[in-house]
């Protein structure tokens, strides 16, 4: 018996649905909801939807500091209409492509090694990955007419929440613990890259 074959509209139509159910667990994990966390943990795709958006945020995050501060290119599809956009768009990409890797990395080591604790990979992965977007606040805080400052601080302080949250669910550990290995994380993150700059 041969199967139905599929359509293309039933592949977007299964592609749609993905994204809107990818964008619900979004607004779960800012809000720092469990369902989030254990859709991640369940769901393989969550790691190309977490993927999908550091990669957005990156991209978001160079097209605000670009409309403050350009003269000339101050747009995304300016930028991707010069060899120096196009390169610029790709180094803003990669530094959150490694960050989202490094950073998962390193909280690994530190739930693992410090804290004696399981973690996974994947799942720190997906967290951080869903975290990311929070940095986005830096674009509207601004616009309140707060310091540049404030929106650093509330962003960050956002995306710890929701990486901790996560770490919570998945380490079991208790709240402080949860809370300092991401702070040790970053730390740790943060002098290697200075490190690594120093070196090259």
């Amino acid at each position: 018996m041969t199967s139905s074959p599929q359509y293309p509209l039933t592949e977007f139509a299964s592609e749609v649905e993905a994204v809107g159910e990818a964008f619900r667990r979004l607004l779960q994990a800012v809000r720092l909801e469990r369902d989030a966390f254990v859709w991640m943990d369940f769901n393989d795709r969550a790691t190309a939807d977490a993927l999908i958006l550091v990669l957005f945020t990156s991209l978001f995050q160079l097209a605000a500091d670009l409309g403050q501060v350009a003269t000339e290119a101050n747009t995304l599809l300016r930028l991707a209409t010069s060899a120096s956009g196009i390169n610029l768009i790709f180094e803003v990409v990669v530094q959150g492509f490694f960050f989202w890797l490094g950073f998962a990395g390193v909280l690994l080591f530190v739930v693992r090694m410090l804290y004696k604790a399981p973690a996974k990979y994947p799942l720190l992965l997906r967290v951080v990955g869903f975290a990311y977007p929070t940095l986005l606040v830096g674009i509207f805080v601004p616009s309140l007419g707060l310091p540049d400052v404030v929106s650093f601080v509330v962003g960050s302080l956002w995306f710890i929440a929701v990486v901790a949250h996560g770490v919570r669910y998945e380490s079991d550990l208790g709240t402080a613990r949860s809370y300092g290995s991401v702070a040790i994380a970053l730390v740790l993150l943060t002098v290697a890259r200075a490190i690594l700059s120093g070196l090259f």
